[in-house]
């Protein structure tokens, strides 16, 4: 069973040292699930895939080039944090869920081009400085995104309690960049990807 991650960064991990850090044997967190590790005890091994930073652009994480699902990762600039964005290409409708970023590489925008959802955090009011700008986009820059990618609907989601303050007002700063469907995510709710209303 694949995995992918990010690598580490500072104090943090990448993925293959927080697998260890949970299942390793002798010294993991849930040492008794080791099996993970290895595919031992009659469960699946998990296969790391770990995503170098020092690539740029997109990486193939499952599926080929004429597969029916296909998915890709590339690294998205969240400060001092390593982050992952994924791409999932079914049939003909593509799911990007952008991740934790500040929004500032141009390079998301060819990613996330022409998908049918783009998910992506808020959890920052418009205006927000300092660390927190280093670690998320403004909801300007969020429909700006969204527009550059031509998506089909913008879902909205991790919200914090800077976001959620003024929702609405951060809602409109969105929408002041980006002219298509944008829905805020609610937990269990389903969307569509075929681009239809319900």
């Amino acid at each position: 069973m694949t995995v992918a991650g990010p690598d580490g960064r500072g104090q943090f991990p990448g993925l293959n040292q927080f697998l260890t850090s949970l299942f390793d044997k002798d010294g993991g967190a849930f040492g008794y699930l080791a099996g993970y590790l290895d595919g031992s005890a009659g469960r699946p091994a998990l296969a790391a895939l770990e995503i170098d930073s020092a690539v740029s652009g997109a990486v193939t994480v499952f599926g080929g080039e004429n597969d029916t699902v296909q998915i890709g990762a590339m690294h998205v600039p969240h400060g001092i944090v390593p982050a992952l964005a994924f791409r999932v290409k079914v049939g003909d409708e593509t799911l990007v869920f952008a991740s934790d970023q500040n929004g500032n590489d141009e390079q998301f925008v060819e990613f996330a081009k022409d998908a049918s959802i783009l998910v992506m955090h808020m959890p920052v009011p418009e205006g927000v400085s300092g660390a927190g700008r280093n670690l998320h986009a403004p909801p300007s820059r969020i429909g700006e995104i969204a527009n550059a990618a031509n998506v089909d609907l913008l879902v909205l989601s991790h919200f914090m309690a800077r976001s959620l303050s003024d929702l609405e007002q951060n809602v409109t700063h969105v929408r002041s960049g980006f002219g298509g469907r944008v829905m805020i995510a609610e937990d269990l709710a389903c969307y569509r990807m075929d681009n239809q209303e319900d």
